[in-house]
């Protein structure tokens, strides 16, 4: 009995010892465990609960359920990694002993084992007393009727299970590997050992320098929204492996530098977090490196979602200049459709007691096209130039000034054009009559209330010149006809649920039926769903950060700690320990927000392109949110840095026996 005990008893011993190591670790891991259980568990609440709009909910929380899984498995995966650097020693202390590789292997297993069960038990009871509370902040950010049924899915529980089971599996094999390739005596000074000097690595910071370089220019020079959600995730990876090349290599060559600066390295408070620095650089840079990406995260996630969905109804005001927009696709067979939807509309709104205020038709086609000076060709996916074409005859109703075409004449709007310009479409010729220069104020009103895409435009004199223009591909002109119905009309609820019915039956080829209140419950579905989702990532990219901060200030405390009772004795007062503490600190830390918000301001072209995808334009709102996510978390930063040092402060201060 006492042989079966023996082990468990160890384990448990060892980390009521390692207290300071393993509270911050299991309790991390508990929060992720808690996190993970919440989006599973809201997934699993919002598909049974049946409510309007919840599918598109579950499809959000399951997708980033999937990546948030990744995630965890990595930071447990990193952080796993700081624990053991400071119980390698003890377990090369239990070696020597007479513990055999199996035996320590069995010790590290019911660690394991403890730490699962423990951060399993502690996350999923969390997690169950939050997820109603959870589940209430959903309905109430998506504006989804409010329920109060108690859940607890049995589903989520098994998943939470089974992805952290693999997790801790994954960690302790890792654990034991390293284990076998170590003997005794390198596991015992293991972390006496301290690493050797860096040496310059000018071809590390060479490749730092040319794929950050490329990355910026990537990022800057997209030029529509397609492109830069083409190219952001190739972009990103190059700036990820240039922020761990620049910070491992550069920093190196900094420190060395200041090293040579005889004014400022001969100073107790300098020489101290200097030379400790260059010794460490190495397991410093990935640190530093890892905050660093994980503060970009933190930033580009929590201002796009915070911008989508403040600016939801910005972005409804733009969409919407009249409350209903229907569309309809016309051919040469049924040219006839635009002259006739307005009628049907009025007759169906006329039945209901209802007018149909401020009309308004357009027709557009948009083209994919190759331009290659004057001549343009069709192409069936985006080529170097996206062209709208449009009806010359619906621009003069709209501004009021006559514009008459022959059928080889076009206006244009835009710079791409100039007046007299002889260019030629898929082979046939046509003359600018004139060019509408971009800016025009009648032009950008007739794109805001037409919902047009803001691509050059060319206006046609009549359908049929625009039908025979890639007529095999794109014989077709959309038509979209808005106006305006009382939405406090008692019957406006009826007329929106019969148009629809009453189109089908007399319109051929509806393409859809928008109103701007079900705009508005979809919109505040989907941005709710992802303001909720990218809290949750926020959540978790901040606690690897802060774990990240305090594991590395414990390890350094430790590794510092003889040096500095040697400066001591030989004439530091405390005040200069705790003056070059603060010091060392505030260099190492200040430099991974510095780089971030530096890739915040190269990726900001890029990022304004991906926001227009969702159809926000409001620059200034987007630049507020950027600002204030920055700002709090600067201070949260802060904050982590000042509680860090005193960690550090502490362990170097403590006694040794």
């Amino acid at each position: 009995m006492r042989n079966i005990l023996f082990y468990p008893k160890l384990a448990i011993s060892g980390m009521r010892r390692n207290k300071i190591i393993y509270v911050p670790y299991l309790l991390a891991a508990s929060l992720m465990v808690m996190l993970f259980y919440l989006l599973v568990s809201m997934s699993y609440i919002v598909n049974g609960a049946k409510i309007a709009g919840g599918g598109s909910i579950s499809i959000i929380l399951s997708m980033s359920a999937v990546v948030c899984s990744f995630i965890t498995i990595l930071i447990l995966f990193y952080l796993n990694s700081f624990v053991m650097k400071q119980r390698s020693q003890e377990m090369g202390l239990y070696s020597v002993l007479g513990m055999s590789r199996g035996n320590l292997s069995l010790l590290l297993l019911f660690e394991t084992l403890f730490s699962l069960v423990g951060s399993l038990i502690c996350g999923i009871a969390a997690g169950a007393v939050f997820s109603q509370l959870m589940y209430l902040l959903l309905l109430n950010i998506t504006r989804l009727p409010v329920s109060l049924d108690m859940t607890l899915p049995v589903d989520s529980l098994l998943t939470t299970g089974l992805l952290f089971s693999v997790g801790w599996g994954i960690v302790y094999l890792k654990n034991v590997l390293l284990l076998f390739r170590k003997d005794p005596i390198s596991i015992l000074l293991s972390t006496a050992a301290g690493e050797r000097e860096p040496k310059s690595r000018w071809l590390t910071a060479l490749v730092g320098i040319v794929t950050l370089t490329a990355g910026y220019a990537i990022a800057v020079s997209v030029q529509t929204p397609s492109m830069a959600l083409l190219v952001f995730l190739p972009a990103t990876m190059l700036v990820i492996i240039a922020t761990y090349c620049i910070f491992s290599a550069l920093s190196i060559l900094i420190l060395k530098a200041l090293r040579k600066n005889k004014r400022f390295y001969y100073k107790p408070e300098n020489f101290i977090g200097v030379s400790s620095m260059i010794y460490r650089m190495k397991q410093n840079a990935i640190g530093l490196a890892n905050i660093c990406i994980l503060a970009s995260a933190v930033l580009v996630t929590i201002s796009s979602c915070v911008c989508l969905y403040v600016g939801e109804e910005d972005v409804i005001k733009r969409r919407f200049v009249r409350n209903y927009s229907v569309e309809v696709y016309y051919t040469p067979e049924t040219p006839n459709l635009p002259a006739v939807l307005p009628e049907y509309i009025g007759e169906v709104a006329a039945r209901y007691d209802l007018s149909v205020g401020d009309p308004l038709l357009s027709s557009r086609r948009t083209s994919y096209t190759q331009k290659d000076g004057s001549t343009i060709q069709t192409l069936s996916s985006p080529g170097n130039c996206t062209l709208l074409y449009c009806l010359a005859s619906e621009l003069s109703a709209y501004t009021g000034e006559v514009y008459t075409l022959a059928p080889d004449e076009v206006i244009t709007y835009g710079n791409l054009f100039f007046d007299g310009e002889q260019i030629t479409i898929d082979g046939k010729a046509f003359t600018v009559k004139k060019n509408i220069p971009k800016g025009s104020e009648k032009a950008l009103s007739y794109i805001k209330d037409t919902q047009a895409p803001n691509f050059p435009i060319l206006f046609f004199n009549s359908p049929e010149t625009i039908f025979e223009i890639d007529a095999e591909n794109s014989n077709y002109l959309v038509c979209t006809y808005s106006f305006d119905i009382d939405q406090e009309h008692p019957n406006a609820q009826q007329f929106k649920s019969i148009l629809r019915e009453e189109l089908l039956e007399e319109v051929s080829h509806l393409m859809s039926i928008t109103t701007e209140s079900d705009t508005r419950d979809s919109f505040y579905i989907v941005y709710g769903g992802l303001l909720f989702v990218g809290l949750f990532f926020v959540a978790l990219f901040l606690l690897a950060t802060v774990l990240i901060i305090y594991y590395k200030q414990i390890t350094e405390g430790y590794e510092d700690k003889r040096r500095f009772r040697i400066m001591q004795q030989v004439g530091m007062s405390d005040r200069e320990v705790r003056s070059t503490i603060q010091k060392q600190v505030l260099m190492v830390f200040s430099f991974p927000i510095l780089i971030a918000l530096i890739h915040i301001c190269f990726a900001f072209p890029a990022l304004v392109k991906i926001m227009s995808l969702f159809a926000m334009y409001n620059i200034p709102l987007f630049l507020f949110c950027i600002a204030i996510s920055a700002l709090t978390f600067i201070l949260f930063y802060v904050a982590v840095y000042f509680i860090t040092a005193r960690t550090y402060y502490r362990i170097v201060k403590m006694p040794e026996f």
